[in-house]
């Protein structure tokens, strides 16, 4: 079966061509007039703008939203700054901390690992888990552990499932803990 008339006319993007509006009949006739064709390149001009329109409010939205999130980071900071300067101790100001990154992450399970050098341990001053308990002073050698694999490395980290695996297979890491499908850890120093 030859194919019928079609027509097909470029989307553009100011110079650019982004895409074809394009039409097909599947009979030889009738064929498409000028007429026709004239309406459809307006179409097409018409549905460019649209296309153009819609990507500069998604731009416009997406600078909205980060601009947003950027004054809510800098609010939680400030707060936690503010703290520094008026809480009465450690555990008061890690509870500072966490409220503020709760309100930019989920916090449901939330913890401060201090290790001391000298005996090789962890301790945890501040601890918010929703299914294991650490015993705030009780210090833990936590040797292959997603927290001494931060401290080690010294940079934060965004484990999976599957990187955690790959840790326990080249022996970098164990399962300490209740699985999580997903961890991240930041490194602090003194």
């Amino acid at each position: 079966d030859p194919a019928g008339p079609t027509m097909g006319v470029p989307l553009k993007s100011g110079a650019e061509v982004v895409g074809v509006l394009g039409l097909a009949r599947l009979e030889s006739e009738p064929t498409f007039n000028e007429e026709q064709i004239e309406q459809f390149a307006l179409f097409a001009q018409l549905a460019s703008l649209a296309l153009d329109n819609a990507r500069l409010y998604g731009a416009a939205q997406q600078e909205l939203t980060d601009r947003k999130r950027a004054e809510q980071v800098q609010s939680a900071l400030l707060r936690i700054s503010e703290a520094v300067a008026a809480s009465a101790g450690l555990e008061e100001l890690l509870a500072v901390i966490h409220q503020q990154v709760g309100t930019l992450m989920d916090v449901t399970n939330f913890y401060v690992a201090l290790y001391d050098a000298a005996s090789d341990a962890y301790t945890f001053p501040f601890h918010v888990d929703e299914y294991d308990l650490a015993e705030e002073h009780t210090q833990q050698q936590l040797h292959r552990s997603l927290t001494d694999y931060v401290r080690r490395k010294g940079e934060p980290i965004l484990v999976d499932e599957r990187m955690h695996q790959e840790l326990i297979a080249s022996g970098e890491g164990d399962l300490v803990g209740t699985p999580s499908p997903i961890w991240m850890g930041v490194a602090t120093c003194a």
